[in-house]
């Protein structure tokens, strides 16, 4: 009898439990949503307003972050480009990649300073 893997052991990189506000776009629309995990590559996030989402739309997502310091300068958001993956009820699954370089770094930095608290 084979088990089916969980979601943790299909993933390629590590989540981290997040409690965050972002903005979720598709077309000219978006949502404030509620961040509730993340890694360098996909999140899971809860989205309560209407919408007519569905796996397969391309969205961008802009996290709102403490102030994180990178070459001088302080960002409080992160930008990432990607793909809705799964919606199950009020949760939304999102694979994506930094929007820039900067994005990337700042994404991780985001993530080590999570996985350090």
């Amino acid at each position: 009898m084979s088990q089916v893997p969980s979601d943790n052991e299909r993933r390629r990189h590590i989540r981290y439990p997040v409690r965050t506000y972002a903005r979720l776009h598709h077309g000219n629309q978006q949502w404030e949503t509620h961040l509730l995990d993340m890694s360098v590559s996909g999140a899971r996030l809860a989205l309560l307003d209407e919408h007519l989402l569905k796996a397969g739309d391309h969205v961008s997502l802009i996290v709102a972050t403490d102030e994180i310091s990178l070459a001088g300068e302080s960002y409080q958001q992160i930008h990432l480009q990607g793909t809705l993956v799964h919606l199950r009820e009020h949760l939304l699954g999102v694979a994506y990649e930094p929007a820039s370089p900067r994005d990337e770094q700042l994404l991780n930095i985001y993530l080590a300073h999570t996985e350090q608290h």
